[in-house]
């Protein structure tokens, strides 16, 4: 299975561009004694993870429930207590935001569907699915929440769409059979793009069982985010 449909698969089923909120600058932990409740605190003491009493702020974002800091204290993952604007792109209220080292989101479980920089992105607040950005802010990858057309290729609803650092087509699932740069492609096959938009590989989609023992394999594992 290719990997990086791999990763955003299996991180869906466990669930611009200014500094703005989210930025990496270091939240005054002290400041939250009064909500933060079951504090994790790393050997030299500081905080790591907590749990939000009530919504607060923090470094500018809305936060509630739990929320988790690197070792400079600066918000590494938080869920969000009302919508916000993070880097020009508005996020839903209730959506879940791991933060890139720069402050911009990396991944992001969205509160409810919602169009993301041209792309219908699934999100909901009980099924969580990823939506991916690179460090610049640019989306990376998302399970789509209708069919659409890229740079004249149908993709299926449902089915992850990888792109490049500048907006070209990586990676989908076709939507029906189609014809690109002369060859015909069969509907439901994944396909390869490289950065010119030429096919470099295609494959099936992943069976039930491939799935199951990727999140075997998964669960030997730390996501470091």
């Amino acid at each position: 299975m290719n990997r990086q449909w791999m990763r955003m698969l299996l991180l869906a089923l466990y669930g611009v561009l200014a500094l703005e909120p989210g930025s990496a600058c270091a939240a005054d932990t002290n400041s939250l004694k009064s909500v933060l409740r079951s504090v994790e605190r790393d050997a030299k003491g500081r905080v790591r993870k907590g749990y939000l009493a009530r919504p607060t702020l923090v470094d500018g974002l809305p936060c509630k429930m739990w929320i988790r800091f690197r070792e400079d204290q600066t918000v590494s993952m938080c869920r969000l207590s009302s919508d916000t604007v993070i880097q020009g792109q508005r996020l839903p209220a209730e959506s879940t935001i791991w933060f890139h080292d720069n402050g911009r989101p990396f991944r992001v479980w969205l509160g409810r569907p919602m169009t993301v920089q041209g792309l219908p992105c699934k999100g909901g607040p009980v099924k969580k699915t990823d939506t991916v950005f690179y460090p610049n802010g640019r989306l990376e990858g998302t399970f789509i929440a209708a069919p659409v057309t890229i740079q004249d290729i149908p993709c299926q609803k449902s089915g992850l769409v990888m792109l490049y650092p500048d907006g070209k087509l990586k990676q989908c699932l076709l939507a029906r059979a189609c014809t690109i740069d002369g060859k015909p492609y069969q509907k439901k096959l994944i396909v390869h793009l490289d950065e010119q938009g030429r096919v470099t590989a295609t494959e099936p989609l992943p069976t039930a069982w491939e799935i199951v023992k990727q999140i075997v394999a998964f669960n030997t594992r730390k996501f470091k985010r």
